[in-house]
């Protein structure tokens, strides 16, 4: 059926374009929405004689072009993004099958939803083909004065038959710029249409006067056309922002400028209503115009660099002196637009798209991914690339993910991409290469079991999910061969956990390392991070250290760990250094050579960082209207001799809505009348997470003695053994509490379970036991990744430490069973499951405030 001639229902345009034939998209290029109605209307009464289906794509402002019953009229809704536009066109053509006749509105509008052609021609490049594998015949109509070669080449390129329609002085013509199958050598004759023929047109004074007609303005060569219209909104934005600064006119008396200024809002930053309202308070329009001009590519810039943005504007207007204080930023962002046209470009979208139906198809996901790792960029993103290399130099800079979705209200997707240091040490063609891996590698981690399973989780699977890109300077300085701040950290506004009775949550919280924050925002094997209460920061948790910074090593490129011994190699300075002077002075009479220690007490104790800190996250959960978690870098600036100021830097905001409450009112009451026979497991703290008294079904747990006898290959195996032991319970309905020793998601086994989140996400409560070896202790993962897992879950945590918890074992073993998949004949010594009797019903109460937690059956 696939190329059989089939007429247009009109026989001038089958005279013109040499007949139509099966499997052709066919563009009307024309300001006359009456003429493309009536060629629209012609073909799908074809389609009506043939029993084809007849299918209308409704989008656009313009009247509709039939109203007819038998039509089937869909709303693609373009306003909800990219994916969710196209995703819908395809499954209703899926759904159709073979055949059927499409028309589409005119696709010019959707300027006014996407502001670039470059979307528009990906559009048509994925959507093109897929109609004439399904041997369709498929009709789209262009402004010709509305679009770029971004559009128009792609398009043009792609498509099997293009007409030129004109209404001129009362008469219609018609020239065909391509028809793939015309006989003759497409020697694009212009053609007068009179009722039902079509006759060369032979008088050149004709054939200049259609063409000087309203639909032809200029070549498609000409400068203007060279760019997109995204670009020139902003010009114009610029144009009219200047001009307001010259006259010192207020922004509300230029019409024009505050629509160009509401538009450039949602083109470069964000979609999202409650995120706008904070934008247009703070973001103002020089600040618009300074990232756009440091910006490579079109689309929006994406949820952490938002965050970035927002955060430094809310204090530069809230706190000034904060803000004065605070390290100039000078990133650059990789547009949202970028990474779809890499998709398109490079043959990728349908396979990531098909990868939606499976998201835990580890295999095909990898397949996916190592195509896009190999993907090409167009000459003209390449030039972004090297401008924006040749502009950091040498000096270091990091890559991060940005994409639309992520850190914004309801999804932080922590940790679900990666990020890449580039230390910029080697050629220029050598830097250029690493940097084209690194956005390569980010944009593969978009197909990522764990990132789609993810989304899937959340309910965004079908969102529009662009990865746009954050390109930072690497705060810090060079020491020798390596570089890092003087110290680091993640905060939150709120602190979840006041371990002591003096704390107040409102204060906050930090998370906070000597050296680069990756040890701050990961779980670190066998270090530990300082847990700061703002308000009291002299007060720790318990008696653990920091041992090892993390920094970057500038001769070998990679990221690398320093123990915290010598603070002269590490140069340091003096108020990260804890001396003992007494210690040294009996060390210099013996001889020997005594180092301060290094550390962040008397940071914490004798200056204003908690204080700062503490403001800053006040005043950002006061402007987004929920707790926020911020990144940061702390420098030491010393003034003179024993004084000096911290100076920050904002890297990362995003909302982070814990819940706090306390749970039942009776919490309290339950912990009174608990009788120490039903009680299976006591916490006394740290509980961190959302009080609750509610029922639970099953207790799964890791058995610290058969566990820590496992050799390491063995404990990985271990860890996909619990996930399909907890998945297998989820399915059945099961709330569970989850315990084990060490540190869960370690990647490290000597340390915890290696399982990834993705193998125990459906879980109630997760403990951490401190008794696998007399080194481990459970880690208050605040303010990382896998906290904001949790977190997002709502999921309990809490630490079980043997000196204080006490844990029914004798009950649990004698009554539990070792895990079993009776359908993959695998059986686990160490993972173990309890359910209570028939005739018994097992609870969780917890108060996070109180610092109580007990499991126990009534």
């Amino acid at each position: 059926m696939l190329n059989t001639p089939i007429s247009s229902g009109i026989p001038a345009i089958d005279t013109a374009c040499h007949s139509l034939l099966v499997g052709d998209n066919v563009v009307w290029r024309s300001t006359d929405h009456e003429l493309y109605s009536t060629v629209c209307l012609a073909m799908l009464q074809v389609g009506r004689e043939q029993r084809w289906p007849l299918v209308y794509f409704r989008f656009a402002n313009h009247t509709a072009i039939t109203s007819a019953a038998d039509v089937q009229v869909y709303h693609p809704e373009p306003e909800k993004g990219f994916e969710h536009f196209i995703s819908m066109i395809h499954r209703v053509i899926a759904s159709h099958g073979t055949g059927g006749v499409y028309v589409f509105d005119s696709l010019s509008d959707l300027q006014e939803m996407y502001f670039s052609d470059r979307m528009i021609g990906c559009f048509f490049e994925l959507t093109c083909p897929y109609l004439r594998r399904m041997e369709t015949i498929a009709y789209f109509r262009l402004d010709p004065s509305a679009h770029s070669c971004y559009a128009t080449e792609p398009i043009r390129r792609t498509t099997q038959v293009w007409l030129d329609a004109y209404t001129c002085a009362g008469e219609r013509y018609l020239q065909p710029l391509k028809t793939w199958h015309d006989p003759e050598g497409n020697t694009l004759p212009l053609f007068h249409w009179d009722a039902d023929t079509a006759r060369e047109v032979q008088n050149s004074a004709i054939e200049s006067m259609v063409r000087q007609s309203p639909g032809w303005n200029e070549m498609p060569s000409t400068s203007e056309r060279q760019i997109d219209v995204w670009d020139t909104a902003l010009m114009r934005f610029e144009d009219l922002q200047r001009l307001s600064q010259a006259h010192s006119t207020p922004l509300e008396q230029i019409p024009e400028l505050q629509r160009l200024w509401n538009i450039a809002e949602r083109m470069l930053l964000s979609t999202q209503p409650r995120m706008l309202g904070l934008i247009h308070r703070y973001i103002t329009p020089q600040d618009i115009v300074g990232l756009w001009k440091r910006m490579i590519g079109t689309g929006q810039i994406g949820g952490k660099a938002v965050g970035m943005l927002l955060s430094r504007a809310i204090l530069r207007k809230q706190h000034p002196h904060i803000h004065a204080t605070l390290e100039n930023h000078d990133s650059f962002f990789i547009g949202s637009d970028v990474f779809y046209t890499f998709l398109v470009e490079n043959d990728c979208w349908w396979d990531r798209r098909e990868l939606h139906a499976s998201p835990q198809n580890e295999s095909a996901c990898r397949i996916v991914a190592d195509r896009m790792k190999t993907g090409r960029f167009s000459p003209q993103i390449i030039q972004g690339f090297r401008d924006l290399l040749e502009y950091f130099g040498n000096a270091p800079i990091i890559v991060r993910s940005s994409s639309l979705l992520e850190d914004n209200f309801g999804n932080a997707f922590a940790g679900k991409y990666a990020s890449f240091f580039l230390t910029n040490q080697e050629s220029a063609e050598r830097r250029l290469q690493k940097l084209l891996d690194a956005v390569r590698e980010i944009y593969a981690g978009t197909v990522s079991p764990e990132a789609l399973a993810y989304r899937r989780e959340r309910g965004v699977l079908d969102q529009d999910e662009q990865m746009a890109l954050l390109v930072q300077r690497v705060s810090g300085r060079r020491r020798k061969a390596w570089f890092f701040p003087d110290a680091a950290g993640v905060g939150l506004s709120h602190n979840p956990y006041t371990w002591n009775d003096l704390m107040q949550a409102s204060a906050g919280m930090s998370r906070m390392v000597v050296g680069l924050g990756t040890r701050a925002v990961d779980r670190t094997q066998d270090d530990s991070a300082r847990i700061v209460a703002h308000d009291h920061p002299t007060l720790s948790p318990d008696e653990s250290r920091q041992h090892r910074l993390d920094a970057l090593d500038l001769q070998t490129g990679r990221l690398t760990q320093i123990p915290l011994r010598n603070p002269d190699a590490l140069q340091l300075p003096e108020i990260l250094l804890e001396r003992d002077w007494r210690r040294e002075r009996m060390a210099r009479q013996m001889g020997i050579t005594s180092s301060a220690r290094i550390g962040l007490e008397q940071a914490l104790g004798s200056s204003e960082l908690p204080a700062v800190l503490e403001q800053i996250g006040k005043v950002l959960e006061q402007e987004y209207g929920t707790p926020v978690e911020y990144e940061y870098t702390a420098q030491w600036s010393a003034t003179e001799p024993g004084s000096g100021y911290w100076q920050l830097n904002i890297v990362q905001c995003r909302p982070f809505q814990i819940t706090t409450t306390n749970g039942a009112e009776t919490t309290h009451e339950v912990f009174d009348q608990l009788e120490s026979d039903s009680i299976l497991i006591r916490c006394p703290g740290p509980i961190i997470g959302h009080g609750r008294h509610q029922q639970i079904d099953a207790i799964v747990w890791i058995d610290p003695e058969s566990y820590s006898s496992l050799e390491e290959s063995r404990r990985y195996v271990e860890a996909e053994r619990l996930g399909q032991c907890i998945q297998t319970l989820r399915q059945q309905g099961k709330r569970i509490f989850l315990f084990g020793p060490g540190r869960w998601g370690t990647s490290t086994p000597s340390m915890g379970v290696p399982a990834r989140f993705g193998h125990i996400r459906g879980i109630t409560a997760l403990g951490e036991l401190d008794w696998m070896h007399d080194t481990l202790s459970p880690d208050l993962s605040l303010g990382t990744h896998f906290f904001h897992d949790l977190v997002e879950e709502d999921v309990l945590y809490l630490a079980l430490r043997r000196s204080s918890s006490s844990i029914n074992w004798n009950r649990l073993n004698e009554d539990g069973y070792s895990w079993e998949s009776a359908s993959q004949g695998q059986h686990s010594d160490s993972v173990r499951w309890y359910f209570p009797p028939d005739d018994q019903e097992m609870w969780l109460a917890a108060d996070p405030a109180a610092r109580e937690l007990a499991i126990y059956l009534k």
